[in-house]
């Protein structure tokens, strides 16, 4: 699996990597390509280029305007990505929650703490795996098959109750 992640950033190298690296420790099978954008523009095209599963902003060392980005971005079809604010300023955090932001990590992170936080936003936003679309699919489609068989059963339930009806409507005029 790849989970490709755009981080927006002024200063990229060390946290990319610290990212990067920890979830591929922590996602066995899975490539991890972290995409930094110091610009609004950088982050378009890379949002257009590449199949982001999720965004970072890293506000204490940010040159993008992060709030507005994120309102510009659900402006724009944007909307499905998981977006998350990263800042060690507590009053950022507290405007994120007015804004109605909930992915906002507070700093210091421990690698644990921000990778499982990562791993389960990407977890709860993205689509099941192929084996899972697999098993629900059987699912569905025994389901069908029960529903399918309750039908036939019905039908002829309701066949045998509509002779029996008949039978004694017959009896009851020939009285």
């Amino acid at each position: 699996m790849i989970i490709n992640i755009l981080f927006l950033t002024s200063d990229d190298d060390y946290i990319l990597d610290f990212i990067k690296y920890a979830l591929e420790d922590l996602l066995p099978n899975t490539e991890v390509n972290l995409f930094g954008a110091h610009s609004e523009e950088r982050a378009y095209e890379l949002l257009q280029q590449e199949n982001i599963k999720l965004i970072i902003a890293d506000m204490d060392i940010c040159t993008i305007e992060s709030y507005e980005f994120y309102d510009d971005l659900k402006k724009k079809n944007y909307s499905t990505i998981p977006f998350v604010f990263l800042s060690s300023d507590i009053e950022n955090q507290e405007f994120s929650m007015l804004k109605g932001i909930e992915n906002f990590f507070l700093k210091p992170l421990s690698e644990k703490n921000l990778i499982e936080k990562i791993n389960t936003i990407l977890n709860t936003t993205s689509p099941c795996s192929q084996n899972n679309k697999n098993k629900i699919l059987q699912e569905i489609d025994e389901l069908s098959l029960n529903i399918e068989s309750h039908l036939l059963e019905a039908k002829r339930l309701t066949a045998l109750l509509r002779k029996k009806a008949d039978s004694l409507n017959t009896n009851s005029t020939d009285e």
